[in-house]
């Protein structure tokens, strides 16, 4: 019986595209049954999904990264010209008095 309810939360979660806990359900299911071939064959699209996940969610992190990175800049560029207008007045405002 518990077999059963773990093979249909592994094709739930696989449903699911939650794929890291269908790997891990999937990995208990086989060290009970070792050989059950449908689990075996999932598993396998279950690592080259992982990897292929772990891939695009690491280059969406570099893009948020490079995003921030590019926002900071801007704020700098912004509050470099702002200083440099406060700076003019200041000293046109020494110059005329």
């Amino acid at each position: 019986m518990l077999n059963k309810e773990n093979n249909i939360i592994f094709l739930q979660a696989i449903q699911e595209k939650q794929y890291n806990k269908a790997y891990k359900i999937g990995s208990q299911i086989l060290n009970k049954n070792p050989n059950e071939q449908s689990i075996k064959r999932f598993m396998i699209f279950l690592q080259n999904n992982l990897q292929d996940c772990n891939i695009f969610i690491q280059f969406l992190q570099i893009i948020k990264v490079k995003k921030k990175m590019m926002k900071r800049k801007n704020m700098n560029m912004n509050t470099k010209k702002n200083m440099n207008k406060k700076d003019k007045m200041q000293i046109r405002k020494y110059n005329q008095s």
